[in-house]
């Protein structure tokens, strides 16, 4: 594969369609919005039960999210709860839009493998 090519924004630095394509092609992105919409996982607990994904590795995406805007963190009763914010939650109505688009356009296994 080339080298990822960027294209600035007249502010500097990336343009806004790369740092949300960056945010959520981190591979584990999507596996834990999912799991915090469709199994209403809150807890760090619940999101290990996603496939695969590890404690470091978990905490490392929740962070990015949190960092993001697309989870609040919050403590109740001692214990951590992560919740999708209103960030998050426009960002969900984007990829439901974008599983749209490619059920309807996108050729099964098209793309690179992740």
């Amino acid at each position: 594969m080339g080298e990822e090519q960027t294209v600035e924004s007249p502010a500097g630095g990336l343009c806004p369609y790369q740092r949300a394509v960056r945010l959520v092609r981190e591979k584990w992105t999507f596996k834990i919005i999912r799991a915090a919409l469709v199994e209403d996982a809150s807890e760090a607990e619940d999101f290990l039960g996603v496939p695969g994904i590890t404690g470091d590795v978990l905490s490392d995406r929740l962070s990015l999210l949190e960092t993001a805007g697309v989870f609040v963190r919050q403590t109740v009763n001692g214990r951590e709860h992560y919740r999708l914010s209103e960030a998050g939650m426009k960002l969900v109505v984007i990829l439901r839009a974008l599983g749209k688009w490619a059920d309807d356009f996108a050729p099964p296994g098209a793309g690179p493998r992740m």
